[in-house]
């Protein structure tokens, strides 16, 4: 049985063929009309859909005191949710405004229903690219590194290091500045756990070594890790805390 907006359809449509230009832009009109509605519909149900939504808090690992990153809705049950990564500054956990440039990245661990609480893990970190590039000048030499690493724990890591000269260095003292900076960041990996060292590398004591043991090769300006990725987890863990 039709409805009425199909008879409706069905009449204009054949006056259309009697008088095509008095009834063109009526059935023109009722037709986009129509269409407007159903628009305004999918809209109103995607809006009602993300009421649906649970907000949860997100929490930082115990090795950054467990402190709040954020929030973020989803789905109550959704198994996507167990694939978010979460990116936050080290400022947002300490109010430190020099630490606006370190970037930190956590993963989905654990869900506390009871609480709407996400519980993560420390995957990585970052500088921003506005800070490298303030950092290095012409007339400086900029010696980098990087190292594929295993700490005490068995968590297997890649790590970029950098050490900056007050002046550019000769091609040997460049060498000397790699080796202790491998030497220095090793000793740490296979000494602490996993987040023992990021704690170290993130909060710049192990860049303080770099910088004291440098100093007596050529005077140094800078020296930071800037880039902590974890590459894989040991088969006995399932986060790094």
């Amino acid at each position: 049985m039709k409805n009425r907006f199909q008879i409706k359809i069905e009449i204009y449509k054949y006056h259309l063929s009697i008088h095509p230009i008095k009834f063109k832009f009526s059935l023109i009109y009722l037709e986009a009309k129509k269409l407007g509605k159903s628009r305004r519909k999918e809209k109103k149900s995607a809006g009602d859909k993300f009421k649906d939504k649970i907000w949860y808090t997100i929490e930082a690992p115990k090795v950054f005191q467990n402190k709040i990153i954020g929030k973020t809705p989803a789905f109550e049950g959704n198994k996507k949710l167990n694939d978010r990564v979460f990116e936050a500054t080290l400022y947002d956990l300490t109010g430190d405004f020099n630490h606006t440039h370190i970037i930190l990245k956590f993963k989905f661990n654990e869900l506390l229903d009871a609480s709407n609480t996400i519980k993560t893990m420390f995957i990585g970190s970052d500088f921003t690219r506005d800070y490298l590039r303030s950092l290095v000048r012409r007339t400086t030499s900029r010696i980098d590194g990087i190292f594929n690493l295993t700490t005490k724990d068995g968590y297997f890591i890649r790590v970029t290091a950098m050490v900056l000269t007050q002046r550019r260095a000769k091609t040997n003292q460049q060498k000397e500045i790699r080796n202790i900076m491998s030497e220095i960041i090793e000793r740490a990996a296979t000494t602490l756990s996993f987040s023992e060292f990021s704690y170290n590398a993130v909060y710049g004591n192990i860049a303080k070594e770099i910088t004291q043991r440098c100093e007596k090769i050529y005077p140094i300006r800078r020296s930071e890790v800037m880039k902590i990725k974890l590459v894989k987890m040991p088969k006995e863990s399932s986060a790094a805390s």
